[in-house]
């Protein structure tokens, strides 16, 4: 059970919305986890920003108490748990945010300082450190800002240990001598990086170094073609290239940017290969295919996605840097069922019927995909795409599509071009999801509208009844990628969930927490055993 004080945050929290949205919440019942199952859940899924009914104060306080509590309790699942976390979700903050409850609380072993290392020095400044000096914790803390800085310094020797510490020092020197100014106390830091940080590296021998301090004074001359070739040479940073006009691109560029620059960039890029920006472009598009191919796939699925439908949509689906976009697709496709299978939640078995809304509302037809809603969520469900099994298509009427249609990035343009872009039926495709669903091959059903007001409203559409007896057969999500304002949300029934999100980390995190709700205690205590044990 939770602890006294986690009992009394979420009474007062509770108090606060009474008198903020005026109702008696002694008439409802609540649905009270255990320990573990709310600190794993916060691991996985929380946000430590502001929410609407939570305010990043609360979110913050309440990750802490939960974290204290399953420390004290079972200090053997906290570590496991937190490790799990750290190297699968898609939420770094709330594992971080576990490790400053836990050294709060006395934790210190190794494997806190190789967790630790995994984060940026500007993260371990701001986040880690910060909030001891800083933050308010909702009980009493067991440990000095000095023995703080003592762990902050076995990080230091852990990324010089492997070899990582002069690339941090090129990459983020600024929150890197922050952090050396803490713990030069407490450890010998290298007399080359030392040099770097705090003598604008007069004395460095250190190749990598001596080019970030000759970049620095070719930029300071607006020596920018004098830069660029010590940027590519040496292989820094690509971010010390963004300052650089492109006309002085070249294919080099791509050895040093991330999966992340070459999705962001690839726009921009393709102009100066097509000669749309600068005159006599060394970039080409040859180049960019290749780079495409060999960094692409460690980009999120829903990037490569967005990355591919903006390329096609300006240059055409034959398009040769589209083509390359459509290829990494596949490969990730394999990659991301891997990836749900490292969660042990068994959402790689998942066999899904999606039901989408083709009517006009939703904008089926639109090029802008900012307006398009069918797209925007479709999108969100791209790390499932690979077990749909069946796709059921509805306007004023209903009718059944192959689900190659999204396990192919390139047909996603057909898929929306079958959509009727008429009226709106949702008994039409629950009723034919229902014929499907009733052999018991699938395990999930997700409906896609805009029309989640009917289904989930207090008055009884006939649509409820469908969906109804479809979730008598298989879990049904619905999602709408654009809620109404208001009323759109009530509390799941039966193995019916509405969810919400116009990101696929969003959908993902929903899913996975109404996994969590179906796990026993015995359950969750040998998902993380088994996570830590591969």
């Amino acid at each position: 059970m939770v602890s006294d004080d986690v009992r009394r945050f979420v009474e007062e929290f509770l108090r606060r919305r009474e008198r903020a949205e005026g109702f008696d919440a002694s008439r409802h019942s609540y649905y009270v986890p255990s320990v573990r199952r709310l600190f794993l859940q916060f691991l996985l899924t929380g946000h430590v920003v502001d929410l609407f009914y939570m305010s990043k104060e609360d979110v913050v306080t309440l990750g802490l108490l939960v974290s204290r509590d399953v420390y004290r309790i079972d200090p053997g699942f906290y570590v496991h748990a937190v490790k799990y976390a750290r190297y699968i979700s898609l939420k770094k903050d709330a594992p971080l945010l576990a490790l400053v409850s836990g050294v709060a609380c006395g934790y210190d072993s190794e494997d806190l300082v190789r967790l630790l290392s995994t984060y940026t020095p500007r993260i371990l400044v701001e986040r880690f450190y910060n909030m001891f000096r800083y933050g308010t914790f909702p009980y009493r803390v067991e440990i000095s800002r000095r023995r703080v800085r003592k762990l902050l310094a076995r990080v230091i020797e852990e990324w010089e240990r492997e070899g990582k510490l002069r690339w941090l020092a090129v990459k983020y020197p600024r929150s890197l001598r922050t952090l050396v100014r803490l713990v030069m106390d407490y450890v010998k830091i290298d007399s080359e990086v030392y040099d770097f940080l705090f003598y604008k590296g007069r004395n460095v021998t250190d190749p990598l170094l001596k080019a970030r301090v000759m970049v620095r004074e070719a930029l300071r001359r607006r020596e920018h073609g004098r830069a660029y070739e010590l940027i590519v040479e040496h292989g820094l940073p690509f971010s010390l290239a963004r300052p650089i006009s492109y006309s002085l691109f070249d294919d080099r560029i791509f050895n040093i940017m991330s999966p992340y620059d070459i999705a962001m960039f690839c726009e921009a890029l393709y102009r100066v290969a097509r000669g749309e920006r600068c005159m006599n472009p060394r970039v080409t598009v040859d180049g960019l295919v290749r780079a495409v191919e060999r960094k692409g796939v460690k980009v999120p699925q829903w990037y490569i996605a967005r990355t591919y439908i903006y390329t096609a949509l300006r240059h055409g689906v034959d398009d040769p840097v589209a083509q390359a976009w459509a290829r990494v697709w596949s490969m990730k496709m394999v990659q991301t069922a891997e990836e749900l299978e490292r969660l042990g939640l068994g959402l790689e078995r998942a066999s899904i019927i999606l039901v989408l809304d083709g009517s006009a509302s939703m904008s089926p037809r639109k090029r802008d995909l900012s307006r398009n809603i069918l797209m925007q969520g479709l999108l969100c469900w791209v790390p499932f795409f690979r077990n749909v099994k069946n796709i059921v298509m509805f306007s004023g009427d209903a009718f059944y599509l192959e689900p190659d249609y999204v396990h192919r990035i390139d047909r996603i343009f057909d898929l929306l071009e079958r959509a009727p872009n008429d009226g709106t039926c949702v008994e039409c495709g629950l009723e034919l999801a229902l014929e499907e669903v009733k052999s018991g091959e699938y395990s999930h059903t997700v409906l896609i509208t805009d029309e989640q007001a009917n289904i989930i409203s207090d008055v009884e559409y006939s649509e409820d009844h469908i969906a109804s007896r479809v979730a008598e057969y298989c879990k049904l999500y619905i999602h709408n990628p654009q809620p109404y304002p208001a009323h759109v949300v009530r509390p799941r029934k039966n193995k019916i969930v509405p969810v919400y999100g116009r990101q696929a980390e969003d959908i993902l995190v929903s899913v996975i927490l109404d996994r969590l709700y179906e796990l026993g205690e015995e359950e969750i205590i040998r998902l993380v055993e088994k996570a830590n044990s591969v």
